[in-house]
């Protein structure tokens, strides 16, 4: 059988790129082989926004949804890849060229793609959105944005940035892998762990070309 999918998520390993407050990712085993154990059996220790994951807008806004409340149309379905050329920021300019309409699925394509980052020390310099853009986000309503890198917002202004797209009830994929994908209508399959108390969780990205 032809697999015309294409697998955007980023490998959850020990050394993998992440907010650098966040706690290290650790895999260790409870039950092994070599232990006489009659299976391998595992645990691990890590922040719900290690690797591929999204964001439920409870990350920022208070008493907002959880991942409890995703629901499938929100991250499933038809979505668009679409390149971004500013070298520091996705600017507000940028977006409206894009003409994004509410329930979108878009994913944002920067410089950040240029090499596998994920597999370097974090960058401060990252290519995010500017507090101007991400208000636009919040004036359109896409379903979902998603961005490639482990955040939408910089250090100098995260919170802001995310408080703007999360308000608006815009769910968040970051850590995607678009390093070999081209812009371009494309069908989006993104299913988080349920972890319904949380405010974001880990999950496996598909794309496949329309």
């Amino acid at each position: 059988m032809q697999n015309n999918w294409i697998d955007i998520s980023i490998a959850v390993m020990e050394d993998v790129t992440k907010w650098p407050t966040d706690p290290n990712f650790e895999l260790k085993n409870f039950a092994a082989f070599e232990w006489g154990h009659p299976c391998d059996a595992s645990m691990v220790s890590m922040s719900v926004h290690t690797g591929t994951h999204i964001d439920a807008p409870a990350h920022f806004i208070n008493g907002a949804d959880r991942i409890g409340k995703w629901s499938p149309e929100i991250t499933i379905g038809p979505c668009r890849v679409v390149n971004i050329d500013h070298p520091g920021y996705i600017t507000r300019e940028e977006l409206i060229e894009l003409n994004i309409q509410a329930g979108e699925r878009i994913l944002f394509k920067t410089q950040n793609s240029a090499t596998d980052w994920w597999h370097h020390p974090f960058n401060p310099e990252f290519v995010h959105f500017s507090e101007d853009a991400a208000a636009y986000i919040a004036e359109v309503k896409p379903a979902c944005i998603g961005i490639d890198y482990v955040s939408v917002g910089g250090p100098e202004n995260g919170p802001e940035v995310h408080r703007h797209i999360l308000g608006a009830g815009v769910w968040i994929i970051e850590s995607i892998n678009l390093n070999h994908v081209e812009a371009g209508e494309y069908e989006l399959i993104f299913m988080p762990v349920n972890l319904a108390m949380a405010e974001g969780a880990p999950g496996r990205a598909l794309l496949r070309k329309i």
